[in-house]
């Protein structure tokens, strides 16, 4: 199975091909999961399709975008990005 990708807020995803996994974790194994199998990851791009981010939300989104997606940001740089909001 492919490596784990840190999205941000403690959530990971992962593919075995097929499902999209998501979980959380807190640093001692994953918390929560979710298994997405196609027809439900279209329905979600459906609905992120319809809804629209808050002015708030649109502009921190490139800034909270890892430069590596493949890195988890340090304990440094989540500290940095809460005092910036």
């Amino acid at each position: 199975m492919p490596q784990k990708i840190y999205l941000g807020d403690s959530v990971y995803a992962q593919t075995d091909g097929f499902y999209i996994t998501l979980t959380t974790e807190n640093g001692y194994g994953p918390s929560n999961t979710i298994h997405l199998e196609p027809i439900v990851l279209r329905a979600l791009r459906e609905y992120l399709a319809r809804v629209q981010p808050s002015p708030e939300a649109t502009k921190h989104l490139a800034r909270d975008i890892p430069k590596d997606p493949d890195k988890s940001p340090t304990q440094e740089q989540q500290s940095e990005i809460s005092q910036q909001d």
